[in-house]
């Protein structure tokens, strides 16, 4: 068990003075000792201070002794064996009151009791030394001995920074037991640099405590080596070799240190371990080497030399050229029969990609399809096939390659002349013709003929037709004399038929024309008359017999026969052919155009944007083919628009019309055209994106607006919601087709605000409001500040922005300055950009004044406050200084931010970052770097959470500074809604229901108008917005309710709309007046009239034309005409036999009467009005044009 040897003795100390108690311990294993005071543990600090030496004396140093440390001191030994304990008393002269603040907090949570049972807080046997110097190079090693239970961690610290083994490969910690008790703990940090010199903090601490000593290292440096930066003593130039050469380059240097070697390849490093480009260095020569270079090694090669006194570079380029290219295998001549396969081949001394091959000079076209030639590369081998040889392929050829060619002769072994295709016998009747076809391998081979072994003499009735390897004799008008035996001869090759001629076993009495002639879509008839009535006929369409089919019509009366091809076209021409025995008549049908003409011509169209137009022509023959253009170019049918056939009829329909549909449409029928104009009537909507303006103050601002809309909208502008009439030489308000303007001459800040420009027509209207602004002068900066002032007589200014800019952005700074000899200012620079800059030239040691004057485009601006005399001489320290300011900045939401400003000052200031004035904590998605005066916060995805005040403070010992910027989060609006609710056709009555989600950040305004007017929430048009959502609703929709409702949406972040048509289908209104009489006959009248104003959301598809006759009291309607239903939209001229046409600007239509007293009537949904009345002989009558839908 534990034995004190020697005991603590009381002791009494002044206040104020050391107090030292100490004892000497013995037991084994070697005990743990701890103090205390009454029965509160004593853990070691720097005012208490515990050793524990290895020759087990344990003393307890009081470094200041204060009245309340009077007391008892209690020394506990204690080990697996059992404990020990012994006391000795402290009495402090001038004792004061426990009242006094003195060391309350030392060693107030354990009790003796606890250190029997539990554990014992660090100990060490001895403090480190205060001061230690060691020289650079050298190892350093501290040494510490420390007990404690449990067992203590131990660290070291250097200038408050850990040293660890990871971090410092120099640094090494070495733990060893020395007994039950104490461990010997080892730092050893080698290879000491001057870097390393500071305050070195042992650390050791369990649950218990901690207990920390201190020494101060002191690095002696070595003396340094005189250096010299490095220098090329040799160099390499520009090098050109041949591919496979070697390329060596080679440079020669000197410098102290050795400076290290790096070679660049087009200014990027080449490895060391590279095995295409080697680098040797030997002493002071460094070698670059590409063995069996390519051409791909071309580049600039640059060799850089550094060591801490300097660096050298050198640079020169490499080239690699080809090897010359040449024939080491020339081109041979070549034989070959006609009909075979020749081939040239050649070869070079390295593969090459491409050739050009020729004919007497001429290049070959092998990139185009060929069968006659084909060009084969393989490696070095060139080769050219010429396929089926013939007489016309001899010549020369040759491959050409760069300025090196090898040329060789073609020979053609011509092949004598073939008979393929042999003659047959032939029977034929009399005055019929006979003909033998043969067919040669050589079209221009000479043919004999002969009949009966005669050669045969060629006349107007016997004659050749040679048509390529193909001939043909033909004997017309056969009689019994032709027949025989025909050979032809070609070469030593012959063939032979022969020719029988037959009496005739019917004889034709009527022929057929050799050439028949009809108009197309006109009926082609071909009639013969044969010498008996009991003979069958063939009927032949170019050789081969005609089906009997419903197309072709084949009439038998008693000797006449008759082909019918009724409504003839082009693909009807051919050689038609009669066959009656043994007999035949043959003629060529010829099919001429017939005049192609419109029946029905095109009228002008006007419809409401989104309506359907239709454009309707008829022609003169079902078979013609028309072309629709617009605009000159050329209409293909799409989605939007179709192109339609139907019997005479061609129409050209355009879905969903819009103002780029309308234009001049044309109808072309070959070389016949009509044309109509279709004008699409749409709302105004301003097309521009613009919304500020502004000029300079005095001069004239002009606000030019395009716009779309037709017919031409009127214009209503206001200033802040007043109305602006024209003012002669002041305000002048314009509009055109295309563009609204206003002018305000001599502007004055009275002329700014918010303009609103007011567009309305017939279809609608639209408003959108712009921002005026007038450009003064910017007010003044702030005073500049100085810093980083040099003794070479520079410093740096900066300055904060004017807070008012005038309305225009700063263009540049001017800064002046005099000395205190000068009161006249002096231009420094007047092109400064930035709200700070480094002025030079100065003289050390004299006194400067500075201003700043900021300039936009309205010119300069007032002058900032002067600076104090500056006094151009360096200072020890300088406070921190903003040079450039943070900026607001506006951020889309999951977007990245990035704050930026610059701050000087002497020594470095620490930078730190504030949001909404409250420290930031730099969680994951924040970064903050501070480098080369410059400080950086980055947001890497900001959210509706990042918005706020950031604030930049940077603090040294001689002060600090900050400056503070607005991060706003903003995220555009947009909504999401079903795309077919765009638009919409629904009939009268029926739910009209647009549901939107809306999304942006801050929460967009939502407006909703129809036709460009506002629209309120009403129980018939119910507006609701929950949650992200607005939807507009109509439960029950009327006729007035179709046109175009607008969604717009508003924030900060910008605005956007979408555009919702709504027809709501309805019977159509009455035609309108005029009726008028264009015609008046014995039998009929033309009248016409205009189409209704509302056409019911849906096109017309015929108009009704009523009759009502008054016989005395009694009246009674008839029916009299309508137009057909397959006529959509109609409103067009209309003839008694045709049907309704459109579009056009009246319509007409043909009635047939025989009364003498008409009157003309409107009627629409069931309703009759008297238009006009017209006297008309005796009859009383009254018309009724209806128009539906």
């Amino acid at each position: 068990a534990p034995k004190f040897l020697e005991k603590p003795e009381p002791t009494e100390v002044e206040k104020g003075q050391p107090a030292t108690f100490k004892c000497k311990v013995q037991g084994n294993p070697r005990p743990y000792v701890t103090w205390f005071k009454q029965t509160r543990i004593i853990k070691s600090t720097t005012e208490f201070e515990i050793y524990y030496d290895e020759d087990n004396v344990s003393t307890l140093v009081i470094n200041e002794v204060f009245p309340e440390d009077a007391g008892t001191y209690t020394v506990v030994a204690k080990n697996p064996a059992g404990f020990a304990s012994c006391s000795a008393d402290l009495t402090v002269q001038e004792f004061i009151s426990e009242q006094t603040i003195s060391r309350r907090t030392v060693s107030r949570s354990s009790s003796l009791l606890d250190i029997l049972i539990e554990g014992v807080p660090p100990v060490f046997s001895a403090p480190l030394r205060p001061h230690l110097r060691v020289d650079e190079g050298s190892t350093l090693t501290l040494v510490i001995k420390v007990t404690g239970t449990p067992e203590p961690e131990v660290t070291l610290k250097l200038n408050d920074k850990p040293l660890n083994e990871k971090d410092d490969k120099r640094f090494s910690v070495v733990k060893t037991q020395e007994d039950h008790n104490f461990i010997n703990v080892t730092f050893v940090l080698k290879d000491v640099k001057p870097s390393d010199e500071g305050t070195y903090d042992v650390t050791a601490e369990n649950c218990e405590g901690s207990v920390t000593s201190q020494i101060d290292v002191e690095v002696i440096e070595k003396p340094k080596e005189q250096q010299e930066p490095p220098k090329f003593t040799q160099t390499f130039s520009d090098t050109v070799v041949t591919e496979e050469e070697t390329v060596r380059l080679i440079v020669k240097y000197t410098g102290k240190p050795p400076p290290s070697i790096v070679w660049y390849r087009d200014d990027k490093p080449i490895p060391k371990d590279s095995t295409k480009i080697i680098t040797r260095e030997d002493e002071s020569t460094s070698t670059l080497e590409i063995p069996r270079s390519e051409v791909a090694d071309t580049a600039n090669y640059t060799c850089t030399a550094s060591n801490p006194a300097g660096k050298v570079t050198h640079t020169a380029k490499v080239t690699v050229q080809e090897p010359n290219l040449e024939f080491v295998e020339k081109l041979q001549d070549v034989e070959v029969k006609e009909n075979h396969v020749a081939m040239f081949v050649t070869k070079t001394n390295r593969p090459v990609d491409h050739v050009t091959w020729c004919k007497d000079g001429e290049p070959i076209k092998l990139d185009e399809p060929n069968d006659k030639y084909q060009a084969i590369s393989e490696g070095s081998y060139q080769k050219l096939v010429i396929k089926n040889s013939s007489i016309k392929d001899e010549g020369e050829y040759t491959c050409v390659l760069g300025d090196q060619e090898t040329s060789a002769d073609l020979v053609v072994i011509e092949l004598p002349p073939e008979i393929t295709t042999f003659m047959t016998d032939q029977t034929v009747a009399k005055d019929d013709t006979a003909q033998f076809f043969i067919e040669l391998t050589k079209g221009d081979a000479l043919v004999r003929w002969f009949k009966d072994g005669k050669e045969l003499q060629f006349s107007d009735r016997v004659r050749l037709k040679i048509d390529g390897k193909r001939q043909v004799l033909i004997i017309k008008n056969s009689v019994r004399q032709d027949a025989g035996r025909y050979t032809c001869k070609v070469g030593d090759q012959s063939c032979s038929a022969r020719l029988t001629v037959e009496p005739p076993s019917v004889e034709f009495t009527a022929r057929l024309p050799e050439k028949t002639t009809v108009p197309q879509d006109t009926d082609a008839i071909f009639e013969v008359a044969l010498s008996r009535a009991d003979v069958d006929v063939v009927w032949m369409k170019n050789g081969k017999p005609i089906p009997m089919d419903q197309r072709f019509k084949f009439v038998k009366e008693e000797k006449v026969r008759r082909l019918v091809v009724p409504c003839v076209d082009k693909e009807d021409t051919a050689e038609y052919t009669c066959v009656a025995g043994n007999v035949k008549t043959s003629t060529i049908l010829h099919v001429e155009d017939a005049d192609a003409e419109f029946t029905l011509r095109l009228h002008d169209v006007i419809v409401r944007e989104s309506d359907t137009v239709t454009l309707l022509v008829e022609v003169s023959r079902e078979t013609l083919e028309v072309r629709w253009m617009k605009d000159g170019d050329t209409i293909h049918p799409s989605e939007k628009v179709l192109v339609t056939t139907e019997g005479k009829s061609r129409k050209l329909i355009i879905r969903e019309s819009s103002i780029d549909d309308q234009g001049v449409y044309s109808c072309v029928l070959k070389d016949k055209k009509c044309s109509s104009s279709v004008v699409v009537h749409a709302p105004p909507k301003i097309t521009t994106s613009k919304e500020n303006f502004s000029t300079r103050k005095g001069t004239t601002l002009k606000l030019p607006i395009p716009y779309t809309g037709i017919p031409q909208p009127t214009a209503t502008w206001k200033l802040n919601g007043q109305p602006l009439e024209p003012v002669k030489n002041k305000i002048i308000q314009e509009i055109s087709p295309q563009e609204a303007t206003l002018t305000i001459k001599d502007l004055q800040p009275a002329d700014t605000g918010t303009v609103t420009l007011t567009l309305k027509n017939s279809c609608g209207e639209c408003s959108k409001p712009f921002t005026v602004t007038c450009i003064e002068k910017p007010s003044a900066p702030g005073m500049p500040e100085p810093s980083d002032i040099s003794s070479t007589g520079s410093l740096t200014l900066s300055w904060k922005p004017p807070k008012s800019d005038g309305g225009s952005k700063i263009t540049n700074y001017i800064l002046e300055y005099h000395d205190r000899n000068t009161l006249r200012w002096t231009l420094y620079s007047d092109t400064v950009q930035d709200t700070f800059t480094k002025v030079e030239g100065l003289s050390p040691d004299e006194e400067y004044m500075f201003r700043v004057t900021a300039e936009n485009e309205a010119g300069k601006g007032d002058p900032s406050p002067g600076t104090k005399y500056i006094r151009i001489q360096p200072k020890a320290g300088e406070p921190p200084v903003v040079l450039e300011h943070l900026t607001d900045k506006v951020v889309g939401v999951k977007k990245p931010a990035e704050l930026t400003c610059r701050i000087s000052g002497n020594p470095t200031p620490t930078v730190k970052w504030l949001k909404n004035g409250k420290d930031l904590v730099m969680i994951s998605n924040f970064s903050a770097e501070f480098k080369d005066q410059k400080a950086v916060l980055r947001i890497k995805e900001a959210s509706t959470k990042s918005g706020g005040k950031y604030t930049c403070k940077a603090t040294n010992p001689h002060g600090s500074t900050e400056t503070t910027c607005t991060l706003s989060v903003q995220d555009p609006p947009r909504a999401e809604f079903d795309e077919k609710l765009r638009n919409v056709r629904i009939n009268k009555q029926d739910e009209f229901k647009v549901p939107c989600t809306i999304h942006g950040y801050p929460k967009p305004t939502v407006t909703w108008s129809r036709d460009g007017i506002p629209l309120q929430s009403t129980k018939h048009t119910l507006i609701t917005e929950k949650d992200d959502t607005s939807t507009i609703t109509i439960h029950s929709a009327e006729g007035p309710d179709s046109g175009i409702y607008t969604l717009e949406l508003k924030n900060p972040a910008g605005s956007i709309s979408y555009d919702f048509k709504l027809r709501v289908l309805d019977k159509p209104g009455p035609p309108q007046e005029p009726i008028q009489f264009l015609e008046t006959a014995a039998d009929h009248i033309t009248l016409s009239w205009q189409p209704p104003l509302d056409d019911g959301g849906s096109p017309l598809t015929k108009y009704i034309i009523e009759q009502q006759k008054s016989h005395g009291a009694e009246i009674s309607n008839q029916v009299l005409s309508s137009c057909p239903r397959s006529n959509t939209a109609a409103w067009g001229l209309v003839l008694a036999s045709a049907s309704a046409v459109m579009p056009s600007k009246q319509c007409r239509r043909v009635v047939q009467l025989k009364q003498t007293l008409c009157c003309f009537m409107h009627q629409a949904r069931g309703t009759t009005q008297i238009v006009r009345r017209q006297n008309w002989t005796n009859a009383r009558t009254t018309e009724v044009v209806n128009a539906r839908d």
